[in-house]
Formats: structure tokens, sequence, C-alpha cells
């Protein structure tokens, strides 16, 4: 559609972030008419679109626009509470209800079947929901009525619910957590803000009256303040009539409570918050730009838009120059720009660093610097036509791809245009927009925007660990702040470069012979240079093209002292650059460009992976191309990368987690230096070498024998071979050494146990037991303990966490390896209270003895099988999956093409005859983490 309104150069500057300024003329965006949009008398929002990605699949959200916020004291963490108690019972769903009967459906509890809760707001879903019965349709919507009035909320079923509650609480209690909300404490005081968590007050989660959720519930939970989000292969008429009638019988709020839009007042001087913890990982920065949001009328105008746009560039650009600063040295590992909510009425500006650690004077000073230099003197030119190339390449791939699109992404969007009452447009629409306003971003206008968004006291949280020497008091901060004006800085300056990614192509090679492949539908062409190139074109997205290729070998091929170096190669290179481009010009070279394309050195596979538009399918081959010639080296980059590690590792024997993993691959690593390798201190960063870099990359990439590629996505194979033989018919294929070297990385052999004492914040128990043995390889014993390890979570979440409240979830994976090692491992994981840990783990192996002796329920098989089967249905409506598939199938000689019959064909006494390999033939290597006494 033709989008009428024009803004001149000189009222887009005066209207693009005044609100005053802009609440007169305003022009509304169009919404998209391929939404049904409705509201019913009883004030309930709707929102449906069909789509048809996943085939015979859709998603079911109930958005509300409550949460924590509203809580009454007595009421601390309820509204999270509440969401629990969604699933345990509602008035058409007695009990567990709800899981038990979408689980029959593959529709699985955790993953398909969740919820969450923020301060402002509470979504509710089931994802994923086979459509092709209109009964369960209409049950999923009957979930979603039940949940908007109608849950039971048993006083039995509450007071189950405290001590899963506590788990979570236990599990979530980290530095992180810990230093979010002292900043809200201390940069938001005397709000609501400043006392209200989500996860709430411990003492009120285990003493609190049952009615006091009940009027929480009962207060806030209406249709007014409540939107339902369907997406997905459905009629939308039919959607539509079902919640008229489902929904007539809630009736509109009678005197209901005002929904507060709590204000966060605005400090006229910089405000500093510090937030110490002795278990941080790193030092952080955050600087913000305060602001009042902009009233529902004025954002989802025309006008607006521009805001968006200018935000976006001028945020593109600055984080581009964070990143060169980071390549050169910089005193941070990362930084970014962005622009974004805090609450619903305060949005910022956002400056984020993360600091190198012992370099926090000189990292706030080099973000401040940064900041000031685009205060003082905005962007320049080239820069900014980057920006702009960038964003709008971005909007021309989601315009090719817009009859493609996944239903999760549409829904994610919805919801969230509910809550923040706006307006929901299409991508077409969008585009047009974003088209119009680019010609008027010049220098100028993105400056424009900086002296207003800029204008206000800034708001400085450091998030610092316990012993930072670098930190320095609130009042010095704030003399720093203000002699920032003063201070002598030198402009950016941007350099132009040659965009040509090769300077001469080289002549196409010839194809020697075709292939039919029968199993997975593709053609395989062998080139002149050997290679293979398997090409599978689909129609699951219009605009997107992957690429694949592994060979065997890895670095199990090499000496042990090019390992480290050879595990992280391609971090390493990417920060060295690629070609005669550093890693800053090929960002510039690639501008208006989507197209990337990596390589990796694992422990007995090399890969190349690449994606790229449609039409950027050949920048994607050559940057194929320029991975396989001569490294490139760029000692400053490499310098950094190595300050980037040690500076990570620094903390991680403060942190509880990080020492448990270390913990956990130390006794995995049985002494093996091959063996899942890993840094655990930054002593071993001296491992690293440029020279070990070179050698291991020229080992694996100076050729390309071996290498299957596989080329999957939206093509026609005809149009795509001049550039496959001119580039990938082209790449060296010498000597090289093309299959793996075993290195005995099994795990360890007998049974094995840490259990170590660690000081820590929380009190809490983690545990991890692996039970592992050699075992051939085939498909359906592969998918027998992936089966096996699925039932074991149904049952745990069943008598650990709901019955026994010990846990807030058990983690389980089972999975049965090829090669080089034929060999089953079966991990659970959790984490629980001290007093209650030796009790949980016995009911772990309980519970895997029970299916040993006894098999696994009926039940509880077939809510698997077809949550299995399901899942793979709708991964096989991607191009990911096919080219996982084909990889998979070249590589390894796998051939998952069976795969519904096979999952169909395993038994109750398959499973069961895991469960015994489980419990007599498998090694046990536990890991526990107790609490320091």
């Amino acid at each position: 559609m033709k989008i009428s309104h024009a803004l001149s150069m000189a009222a887009l500057m005066a209207t693009m972030c005044s609100a005053p300024a802009m609440a007169q003329g305003l022009t509304p965006l169009t919404p998209d008419t391929a939404v049904v949009v409705g509201k019913l008398d009883n004030g309930l929002t709707y929102m449906i679109r069909h789509n048809e990605l996943p085939k015979g699949s859709a998603e079911f959200y109930i958005a509300q626009k409550v949460g924590a916020i509203l809580e009454e004291d007595d009421q601390d963490g309820l509204a999270h509470f509440l969401e629990h108690m969604a699933f345990n019972g509602t008035k058409n769903f007695p009990g567990k209800g709800i899981i038990n009967y979408f689980e029959t459906k593959g529709v699985r509890f955790g993953a398909n079947i969740n919820a969450f809760t923020g301060l402002d707001q509470t979504v509710y879903y089931l994802s994923s929901v086979p459509t092709e019965n209109p009964n369960v349709v209409d049950s999923a919507l009957l979930v979603l009525h039940d949940w908007s009035g109608f849950i039971t909320l048993a006083g039995e079923e509450i007071d189950n619910e405290r001590g899963v509650i506590r788990e979570e609480w236990r599990t979530r209690n980290n530095a992180s957590r810990r230093q979010f909300f002292q900043h809200y404490i201390n940069t938001m005081p005397g709000t609501r803000y400043s006392v209200r968590d989500v996860i709430g007050d411990t003492a009120v989660i285990n003493n609190f009256a049952h009615e006091s959720i009940r009027n929480y519930y009962h207060k806030w939970y209406r249709p007014d303040l409540q939107g339902v989000i369907v997406v997905g292969d459905v009629d939308a008429k039919y959607v539509e009539q079902k919640i008229k009638e489902m929904w007539a019988d809630i009736p509109a709020a009678v005197n209901p409570a005002e929904r507060t839009y709590f204000k966060v007042p605005i400090s006229q001087e910089p405000v500093i918050s510090l937030a110490p913890d002795a278990e941080a990982l790193s030092t952080t920065i955050q600087i913000q730009y305060r602001y009042d949001a902009q009233p529902a009328e004025v954002r989802n105008s025309v006008q607006y838009m521009s805001h968006d746009v200018i935000s976006e560039l001028c945020a593109t650009v600055f984080n581009n120059r964070m990143n060169d600063l980071i390549l050169q040295g910089a005193p941070f590992t990362y930084a970014v720009m962005d622009e974004g909510d805090i609450t619903p009425t305060l949005n910022c500006i956002n400056f984020y660093a993360r600091i190198n650690n012992g370099q926090t004077a000189a990292a706030i000073e080099t973000l401040w610097d940064e900041i000031e230099k685009l205060r003082r003197w905005g962007v320049t030119p080239s820069e900014l036509q980057r920006a702009a190339d960038d964003l709008s390449k971005r909007y021309d791939d989601m315009y090719e791809n817009r009859m493609k699109v996944q239903s999760d992404k549409y829904v994610t969007e919805y919801y969230n245009n509910f809550l923040n009452n706006e307006v929901t447009t299409s991508v077409e629409y969008d585009r047009q927009i974003v088209k119009m306003f680019l010609p008027m971003m010049q220098p100028e206008v993105i400056k424009s925007y900086i002296d207003q968004m800029l204008a206000t006291a800034p708001v400085m949280m450091l998030s610092t660990t316990a012993d930072d020497q670098g930190m320095l008091s609130a009042e010095a901060y704030k003399e720093l702040i203000a002699k920032m004006a003063e201070k002598e800085l030198t402009p950016y300056k941007d350099e132009v470069i040659d965009t040509r990614l090769v300077e001469t192509d080289p002549k196409p090679a010839k194809i020697k012979k075709w292939e039919d492949d029968a199993i997975f539908g593709g053609r395989i062409a062998t080139l002149s240079n050997g290679i293979r190139v398997y090409l599978k074109p689909t129609t699951y997205a219009d605009n997107e093209i992957l690429l694949g290729a592994t060979s065997l070998g890895g670095y199990s091929t090499l000496p042990v002292e090019l390992v480290p170096s050879a595990d992280l190669s391609s971090d390493i290179c990417d920060q060295m650059g690629l070609g005669r481009f550093s890693n800053s010009d090929l960002r510039k070279a690639l501008s208006g460009r989507t197209a990337s394309a990596s390589t990796s050195i694992s422990l007995y596979t090399d890969a190349v992976s690449g994606s790229s538009s449609k039409a950027d399918f050949e920048t994607m081959l050559q940057l194929v191309y320029l991975n396989f010639g001569k490294t490139r080296v760029d000692t400053t980059a490499f310098t950094s990368f190595c300050g980037q590690m040690e500076s990570y590792l620094a903390n991680i024997h403060k942190n509880p987690n990080t020492v448990f993993s270390v913990h956990v691959l130390k006794t995995k690593m049985n002494g093996n230096p091959y063996n899942l390798l890993s840094f655990t201190s930054p002593d071993e960063v001296k491992q690293l070498s440029i020279d070990a870099t070179v050698a291991a990359r020229k080992a694996r990439f100076s050729s390309a024998k071996g290498f299957d590629f596989v080329i999957v996505g939206s093509f026609d194979i005809d149009s795509v071979m001049p550039a496959v033989c001119k580039w990938i018919g082209n790449l060296p294929t010498g000597k090289r050494v093309t299959k793996w070297t075993p290195r005995d990385t099994y795990q360890p052999q007998q049974d094995v146990t840490d259990d170590f004492n660690f000081k820590m914040s929380t009190n809490k128990v983690t545990s991890q037991a692996i039970f592992s043995h050699k075992h051939p390889y085939s498909l359906r014993d592969a998918l027998g303990i992936n089966i096996l390890s699925k039932i074991l979570s149904t049952r745990y979440t069943e008598s650990i966490r709901e019955e026994k409240g010990g846990t807030y979830g058990v983690g389980v994976y089972g999975a049965l390896s090829k090669a080089p090692t034929e060999e089953y491992q079966l991990i659970i994981q959790f984490d629980t209270n001290p007093e209650m840990y030796d009790e949980l783990f016995e009911i772990i192996l309980a519970e895997i003895d029970k299916i040993a002796e006894n098999g696994p329920t009926a039940d509880d098989l077939d809510k698997v099988k077809s949550y299995m089967i399901k899942a793979n249905t709708e991964d096989l409506q991607t191009n990911s999956k096919w080219l996982s598939l084909i990889r998979l199938y070249l590589s390894r000689g796998i051939d998952e093409s069976n795969y519904e019959a096979t999952v169909n064909s395993i038994t109750s006494d398959d499973i069961k005859a895991w469960a015994k390999r489980i419990m007599t033939e498998a090694h046990k290597t536990k890991v526990i983490m107790r609490p320091e006494l």
C-alpha cells in the first residue's frame, strides 16, 4: 500500500523525539490486515493469524498486563506463584489435566507448555499444538479460557507448590540476579520497582494464606487486561467465533481496580549505583540516559517510526566502533549501545560494557570517551551509509521471505504489541516506511537525535566482583562525569575501503558427473577438483540458503601442543580477519549484504558453515573460498582475544556454577588432553599462540580434500551452479589427512565420584551423575536411550519436583554416539537444598530401577513418542534440519530418513532393557558440590 504522508528534513528533525511536538498531525500506522484483531464486550483482546509454517501446528498464548509490580506486601512473589498454579488445576482441567491431556498430543510440559512472569506482565502458552483435529484446537482455547478466569487454586495444591518455588529461588539466586535487583533499589528508590522482585520473598512463599493468592488472581486476572494470541495452521474465523463463545461466561469486571503504571522519577543529577557480589564472574557497566515513554498514540504513528530508524542507525554505528576498539585491545570484552524500555513508563538509551578483569578504571574512562565523542561529533557519512545499507538490506530480506515466516516469530511480536499497546503492522508496510525515511537520514539528523536523547543526567550502574580494585566512590564517578565536557578528545575518523572480497575471479571448474540421491531427494555434483556438492532446493523459506561441509579428522590428527589453539581457531581467526581484510574491514566490505561463512576444528571433525540470502549466495561462496586460503595474522587482535579469555577465567573460581562445571569437565577428561578440552584458569591461556593457530589451520584448511559440501534452501540448481563451480570448484584439494586418529576419549571406565564443598551465597547442592558404557550404534538404540531420558524427566517432575518439592527441575539427557567411540551416556543433573540431596538421589536411582524391573508405563512411552514424532515433523519444515540430516549421513553414515518409523517401533521392552543397562553395566561418574560448612 502507498504511504501518502511525507516528511521534510526540517519536520523530521523537529518531531522525531518530542512527544509534545508530535502530538499534532500524527499519521497513524496502518494495521496488518492479515491479523484478525478484535475486542469482546468484556474487554478481552484477541489477535489471530492463519500461518502454515509449520504445517498442522499452532501457537496459543494468553498475555496478562499484570505482574509482580501489582502485589501487596502479603503477596510478594505470588504473581509468579500463580503462574505455577495455572498448571495445577483449572475448571475444565482438574489437577494435572492440562499437562496430561496435551502430552498425549505431543505437546510437552516445559518445552511446549509453559509461562513466564515479569514485573509488569505474565504470559502463558501452549506451543506447537497439532491442529488437524478441531477438538484439540478447541481444547487449547479452553485452556486459555480457564487461565483467564478459572484457575482452581486449591489449598492442597498451593501448599504442595511452595517447595517448588523455594527451589526455583535457590536455583536462580545467582550474582547476576542479586546485582540486577540491587540496581533497581539504588536507581528507583521509593518506587514499587525497588521493593518488588518477581521470585519474591521466601518468607511470604512459605507462609502466605491461601486467600492472598486468590485475592491477587481475582483482582487482576480479568479480560480487560488480557490478550489471546493464536497463530498457526488454523481457520482464523473459526477461532474467532470459538473465542467469542468461550469467553461469554466471563463478564466485564465491575468497578475494577485501576491498573496503575507506576511512574519512575528521572533524576536531574547523575545517579551512581554500585553492586559488588562475591560470586560475580566479571565487572560490567551500564550508562543509561532515561526518558519518559511516549504515549501509545505517538508510538503508533508513522512519524515516530523515524525515531526507531534513527535509533537503529545510531546504535549500529556506535557498536561497530566498539567492536573495532575491542579488536585493538580495549579494556572491555564486549560493548554495545541499544535503546529500550526499563518499565512501561520509562525508556532509556543504554550503553553497556563487560570489563576486562583488573581494568575497571580504564574501561569506564574509555566508554565515557566514546559516548562523549558521539555526543560532540555524531557520526560520519560513510559510517552512516553502511548502517543504512545494512538496515535496508535487512528489510529487503524480510520482505522476500514474508510468505514463509515461522509462527513462533509472529506470536512473539503480537503478544509484545498487545502488552505495549502497539499496532501490529506488516513487513511490506514497515519496509515502505523505512525506505521512505532512509534517504533523509543524514549525519545532522543523527546528531539531533543524540543531542536530545543524551540531554538528561546519566544513570551509571556498576556490577562488580567483590575484590575489584578499580572501583571508585560514587562521588568520584560524579566528578568524572562532570569533567567529561571539558576533556580534550579527537573525533572518530572512518576509513573507506575497497569492498571487493576477491580481487580476481577464478575460472569456473567443470562438473565431472551428476548423481541423484534417493534418500533425501537432492542431487550431487562432483566437480573437477574432486569435491562433491550436495544440492537440495526447498520451499521452507523464500530467501534463505544454508551451506555446510564436514570432513573427518579434526584436532585428533594434530600433535597435542597444537590442540588448544586448534580448538579455538575459529574464534581466533574470526578476530584476526579473513584474506586481505581485518575483522573491521571485512564487516565494512559486507555492508548491505546478507552472507556469512565460518570454519571450525573439533576433536574428530572439521566443519564449514554458511548462510546467505538469495541475492548474496555468491558472496557466501567467496567467504568459503577465502577460508581455505592463507590464514590472516593480526597480532593485536590475537592479543586482544587472549586478554578476553584471561579476563573471563580470572574469576570463575569464585562462581559456584562455573566451579561446578570445571569439576565436571576435569572428572570427565580423565587426564586425557584431547578429551573435552576446556580452559579453567588464566594461566592455561598461555597455551595459545599465533604460530600454533596458523599451523592447525594449515593442517586442516589448506586443502578441501575430504569435505562434502551441502547446500540447502531457496535456489534453483541450474542458477547456482556457475557460482558453485567458480568458488567451490577452485578450492585446493591437495594432500590432507581425512580420517581421525583415535584418542581414547570415552568416559572413565570405572566408577568415579568427586564430592566437594564450596563456599557459596545460596545454600544448595548441585549434582550431576553420568552413566556411561560402550555400546554398538544403531539409530534404534540411539532413539531408545533418548526416549528413556525423556520418560525419566517426566517421572522426576512428578516424584521429585511435584511430590517432594525438592527441586525446580531435573535435567536429563541421553544419547548414543557412533564415532569414534560407540558409547552411550545418560546425564542427570539437579539443584536442591543440602538436607534433601541424599533422599532425592535415591529417588533418581529408584525411578530408573522401576523401569528396569517393570518397563515404562504405556502412557509415559506414548507421550514421549508422540512428542518426538511431532517435533521431528515440524523440524523437517526447516532448512536447518535438512542440512543437519544430510551432513550427518554424508559424514557419519547415519540415516535418519526413517526416523518416525523407528520411533514407532520402539517398545516398552526396549526402554526396559536400556534402564537395565544403566543400572547394571554402566560406569557411574558423579560430581557433587555441597556448601562449605
